[in-house]
């Protein structure tokens, strides 16, 4: 788990380490004119802004396909200015295989530093939390949404009060221990029937290899 902030510790978002020198996140962290030069990583520390370690960004990689609008395609790959060996506080995670697929009623785990309300009146001290949430049937996901259009890209997955919320997007959400998704973008938080939605890095496997990176 690493935070991706700005110099003066505004949250963006969240990621993933998958390799020693390779975060993958959320396009849509990067749609505000946000550049490398512009972000911190933080690793290896249970707050957004302090402990842990530290690394700026060497490179900024957007998936070519990202379409703002449905969010398909929404990853990021941030090459980061130094490596990171596994320690006691800071490893890369495993990507799940793609098969066996999910499946519907699967728990699986998210994580991030993000508020803890819409408004953002608590968890000012961005302090890292985690959730369970089970993954929903597409139809009903579908359905749940209309008329926003879902597509068979995005993965769906709810639990009462317990969801993604501002600055959690790109993190990770984990069954079995690995990689299986990303926390890509949401109505509201936790709030009524709001969905968590997430993008399945596994759709772009062969992207993120093509940059060198080791999928174990």
């Amino acid at each position: 788990m690493v935070s991706l902030s700005t110099h003066n510790n505004l949250l963006l978002c969240g990621g993933s380490l998958i390799s020693k020198s390779w975060v993958l996140t959320s396009a849509f962290c990067f749609f505000d004119g946000i550049k490398p030069s512009d972000i911190i990583v933080r690793l290896g520390s249970n707050y957004s802004t302090v402990d842990g370690q530290t690394s700026t960004v060497e490179k900024l990689e957007i998936h070519r396909q990202f379409n703002v609008i449905t969010r398909d395609n929404n990853f990021a790959l941030v090459k980061l200015s130094r490596s990171f060996d596994n320690s006691p506080t800071i490893a890369s995670i495993a990507l799940r295989e793609p098969f066996p697929e999910l499946f519907v009623g699967q728990e699986c785990f998210i994580s991030g530093y993000g508020w803890t309300e819409l408004n953002g009146a608590t968890s000012a001290d961005h302090r890292l939390r985690s959730a369970s949430v089970i993954i929903i049937n597409h139809a009903s996901c579908v359905q749940e949404n209309r008329p926003t259009k879902i597509t068979t890209k995005t993965l769906c997955a709810t639990a009462p009060g317990r969801d993604g919320c501002v600055g959690d997007s790109g993190g990770p959400m984990m069954c079995n221990g690995k990689l299986a998704a990303i926390i890509s973008w949401g109505r509201g938080c936790a709030q009524g029937k709001s969905l968590g939605m997430y993008a399945d890095p596994n759709d772009v496997r062969s992207w993120i290899q093509s940059y060198g990176i080791t999928l174990s």
